[in-house]
C-alpha cells in the first residue's frame, strides 16, 4: 500500500501533478546509482524513472511525522533561494509499508557527464562557461557552494542548464572549483590547452566581476597546480587555465644583487606602519654582510606612517615581499570579514595617506614565496586564503601536517604578532619553549617560525621583533630591540588614531 503527498514544489505554480507521480511509480520499478546504472550518486540512492520524469527517494533522511515536512519547506525555501534548481521539481512524502519517505521529482534532465564527452567542443565549452556562471553566482551571491562535478548538472530538452544534486553547502573556499575543473580536464578528451585557456578567461571575468579583486584568480591557480594530470593533454589543458587566470603580481622576490646565496636571512612581519620599529630593524639587518631580507606581509595597517613603510621597503634590494591581510584590504579599499572595528578604522584612515601607485603596488605583492624547502606566507600554510588564518596552539599541528604532506621543511609566517616556533619530529609536534632565542634547523622535520611583530608586538614585551636565519649555521635566532617608541607615539597622536593604538605598543600587547 503506497501513499503519495505532495508538498511543495520549487517554482510558483509549476508543480507536478499527483496522476504524473503515481503512474511513476505503478509503471516503473526502482534502480539504484552505481557504476551499473545510467544514474551517478550514492549507490543506496533509489530512483524510479521514465522517459520525462525522475524520482529521488532520501532513504537516509529519518524524521517524525511534521518534522518531515518541516525539513522539505526549509529545503525548498533554500532552493528557491538558490533559483538553480528545476521549477518543476516537487518535494514529495511517500508511505510505503507504513514508513513515511523524502522523495523528489523532476523533469528527466540530461547530465552533462553523459554526453557531453562527444560534444562539439565550441558546444560543450559554452556549456561550461555558463557552469562556472552558476557556481559563481551561488559563491559570491547567496554564499553557497555546489559540487561541480558534471552528473551534478543537467540539461532540459531546450539546452536550459540545471542544478540537479539536492545539496549545497556553506562556502568554504574555491578549492573544490578547481578540483573540479580539473576533473573535467580528464574526463572530457577534447578539453585542451585552448579550452582550458577559454574556461580560465571566462572564470577570470566571472571572478572579477564578483569581487573586484585579483586575490581568488590566486588562489583558483594555486590549487590548479595542485591537480593530478595522467597525460599532455590534461596537463596543457590545467596549465591553459592557469595562465589565462594568471593576475598583474609582482614577483616576491625583486632582482637580486647578491652573487652567492646569502649568509643570512632577515624575517620580518607585521611592521604595520611602525617607520621607528622598522628602522631600527633596517639599521641591524644592514650590519649583516650578504643578508637578504624576508617581509612577510603588514607594511601598513594599525600605525601612523604607511608611505614611509612603503618606501623604505618597495625599492630595497635583495627584498622579499609577501602580502599580509591588511595590505590587500588597503590596497582593495576596503576591509572584509575578520577585521576589528579598530583595524577597519584604521584602514579608512590608511586610505587617504596613500597614493594610487602605493596601493596599486601593495596589490601586485604576491600572498608567498616558495624557494626549495621553504614557504614564506603572511598566513598559515594550510589556509588557501594565504593571509587570514592563523598558526597558533590550536592549529599548529595540522598546519606542520600540511608541511609534511606537501614536501616544505620550513614555513616561515606572521599575522598573530607573538614570536614563536611549532616544530615536527616523527610523530612528535611541539613548541619550543619560551626563552629560547636560537634554534637549530635540523634538529626537526618540519618547521612553523614566525619572527614576531616588527611595529606591534602582542607576546608581552615592548620593542621590535624580528628574526635572524644563519644559512651556513643551518640555525634560527630571535632578536626584540629598543626603539624611539615615544616619536611613534607622538605621531599616532598627531594623525588622530585612536589612543588605544599608542596603549598596545606601551604594553607589547
Amino acid at each position: 500500500m503506497r501513499n503519495l503527498q505532495i508538498v511543495q514544489t520549487v517554482g510558483s505554480g509549476v508543480a507536478l501533478t499527483r496522476s504524473r507521480i503515481e503512474a511513476l511509480l505503478a509503471n516503473h520499478d526502482p534502480q539504484y546509482t552505481g557504476q551499473e546504472s545510467e544514474f551517478t550518486g550514492r549507490p543506496t540512492t533509489e530512483l524510479v524513472a521514465d522517459e520525462s520524469l525522475v524520482l529521488k527517494k532520501r532513504t537516509e533522511l529519518r524524521y517524525q511525522p511534521g518534522d518531515d515536512e518541516r525539513w522539505i519547506h526549509r529545503t525548498v525555501a533554500a532552493e528557491q533561494e538558490l533559483g538553480l534548481h528545476h521549477p518543476e521539481k516537487t518535494w514529495v512524502i511517500l508511505t510505503e509499508d507504513q514508513q513515511r519517505i523524502i522523495a523528489n521529482v523532476t523533469p528527466r534532465l540530461q547530465p552533462l557527464d553523459q554526453w557531453i564527452e562527444d560534444a562539439d567542443p565550441d558546444v560543450g565549452l559554452e556549456v561550461l562557461e555558463r557552469l562556472l556562471h552558476m557556481y559563481i553566482h551561488a559563491f559570491f551571491d547567496k554564499e553557497r557552494q555546489l559540487d561541480p562535478g558534471l552528473s551534478n548538472f543537467g540539461t532540459d530538452a531546450t539546452g536550459t542548464l540545471y542544478y540537479i544534486d539536492d545539496e549545497s553547502s556553506p562556502t568554504r573556499g574555491l578549492g573544490s572549483l578547481a578540483a573540479g575543473m580539473a576533473t573535467w580536464f580528464r574526463q572530457i578528451p577534447w578539453a585542451d590547452a585552448t579550452g582550458g585557456r577559454r574556461l580560465g578567461t571566462h572564470l577570470r571575468g566571472l571572478l572579477l566581476k564578483a569581487l573586484d579583486d585579483p586575490h581568488p584568480m590566486i588562489m583558483v591557480q594555486d590549487q590548479l597546480r595542485a591537480q593530478f594530470a595522467a597525460d599532455s593533454r590534461q596537463a596543457a589543458a590545467i596549465k591553459g587555465a592557469i595562465d589565462a587566470l594568471a593576475p598583474k603580481v609582482a614577483p616576491a622576490r625583486p632582482k637580486r644583487t647578491l652573487t652567492e646565496p646569502p649568509r643570512y636571512i632577515a624575517l620580518i612581519a607585521d611592521i604595520h606602519a611602525n617607520i621607528q620599529a622598522l628602522d631600527q630593524v633596517l639599521a641591524y639587518v644592514d650590519t649583516l654582510p650578504g643578508a637578504e631580507l624576508w617581509v612577510l606581509g603588514d607594511i601598513v595597517g594599525y600605525g601612523p606612517d604607511p608611505g614611509a613603510c612603503i618606501e623604505r621597503l618597495r625599492d630595497r634590494p635583495n627584498t622579499v615581499i609577501i602580502k599580509g591581510n591588511h595590505d590587500h584590504a588597503v590596497a582593495l579599499g576596503r576591509a572584509g570579514r575578520g577585521f576589528s572595528p579598530l583595524a577597519r578604522q584604521v584602514i579608512e584612515w590608511t586610505l587617504d595617506q596613500l597614493s594610487t601607485e602605493e596601493r596599486d603596488w601593495l596589490m601586485t605583492l604576491s600572498p608567498k614565496h616558495e624557494a626549495g624547502d621553504w614557504l614564506a606566507i603572511h598566513g598559515a600554510p594550510q589556509d588557501p586564503n594565504y593571509f587570514n588564518a592563523y598558526v597558533y596552539h590550536m592549529t599548529y599541528a595540522d598546519n606542520l601536517a600540511y608541511l609534511a604532506r606537501h614536501g616544505i621543511r620550513w614555513c616561515v609566517h606572521g599575522h598573530t604578532h607573538i614570536a614563536s616556533a611549532y616544530y615536527r619530529c616523527g610523530d612528535t609536534y611541539s613548541q619550543i619553549p619560551s626563552g629560547q632565542p636560537r634554534q637549530l634547523l635540523d634538529s626537526a622535520d618540519n618547521w612553523l617560525i614566525n619572527p614576531g611583530s616588527v611595529g606591534q608586538p602582542r607576546g608581552g614585551t615592548p620593542g621590535c621583533e624580528f628574526a635572524i636565519i644563519d644559512c651556513a649555521a643551518r640555525a634560527v635566532e630571535w632578536i626584540r630591540l629598543d626603539y624611539d617608541m615615544d616619536a611613534t607615539i607622538r605621531a599616532i597622536h598627531q594623525a588622530g588614531l585612536p589612543p588605544r593604538l599608542s596603549e598596545r605598543l606601551q604594553r607589547g600587547r
